[in-house]
């Protein structure tokens, strides 16, 4: 496999490096948290270190979720047929009867032409049943059966629609479920095929007076930065350790 090439440096180069790291002059990312040395080594964030084409494993592609239905409307119910009333019956002819009463008029020449009209209204009547009381009744069973049919298809399609949306959301969950795995296994291969390049990086570092204005949690921030081979950053770390615990010593003023 490719790998990352990072140049050894002259012994002179790591002197200098010791003693930069020793005297607060140079600054590692061994030295800043891990959560922040894309921050403060700002390249990094940038892309400065990414893997080239084809060097990691390729990232699984987000899956394409299905949609779910529309929920069915209710249906528009047909108009209600409408019912005619009945004729109006004739009144009786009270004031009338009076005058029969003190006989100012026969009896008949009331009753007469009220039984007719009776008469009318009966036949009338009969018509009107006919005519339009038994075909309303028709109307409006035929009016209630197809409301009920038409309410039997809603309550059928809604169950259709939520075994609908049941099965799309338990796809989509598998789907994702299952590019959840691919991409925890694709992380580990990613990271594994990323060491594998970068296996010669030991640390990155700059100097600095190369720091920016700004600064991040008591980090300096730079534009830039240096890498040191792996087999380096041992003998520096090394090297490090031993100027740290000479300048702690005793001897450092020579016994005086």
């Amino acid at each position: 496999m490719q790998r990352l090439e990072i140049p050894r440096l002259p012994k002179d180069e790591l002197k200098r490096v010791v003693l930069g790291i020793a005297d607060g002059h140079i600054i590692t990312s061994e030295q800043v948290p891990q959560n922040m040395v894309s921050m403060v080594f700002m390249p990094l964030s940038l892309g400065a270190l990414s893997a080239p084409d084809g060097i990691l494993p390729a990232r699984p592609v987000e899956p394409t979720l299905e949609v779910e239905p529309d929920e069915p409307r209710p249906p528009s119910l047909p108009v209600p047929p409408v019912k005619v009333p009945p004729p109006t019956p004739p009144p009786y002819p009270h004031a009338a009867m009076e005058d029969v009463r003190w006989a100012r008029v026969p009896e008949q020449d009331v009753l007469g032409p009220y039984h007719a009209a009776v008469a009318a209204h009966e036949a009338a009547m009969d018509d009107w049943r006919r005519t339009v009381d038994e075909p309303y009744k028709r109307d409006l069973e035929a009016y209630r059966e197809q409301c009920t049919a038409m309410e039997a298809a809603h309550a059928s399609a809604i169950a259709e629609y939520e075994a609908a949306v049941a099965a799309v959301r338990i796809r989509n969950d598998a789907a994702v479920a299952a590019h959840r795995d691919a991409l925890t296994a694709w992380a580990s291969a990613a990271m594994d095929a990323y060491r594998e390049w970068s296996f010669d990086l030991g640390v990155v570092y700059e100097h600095y007076d190369k720091a920016g204005p700004r600064g991040i949690n008591g980090y300096p921030m730079f534009t830039s930065l240096r890498m040191l081979h792996r087999e380096d950053w041992e003998v520096v770390r090394a090297a490090v350790i031993r100027e740290q615990k000479r300048r702690e010593s005793d001897d450092l003023l020579g016994g005086v």
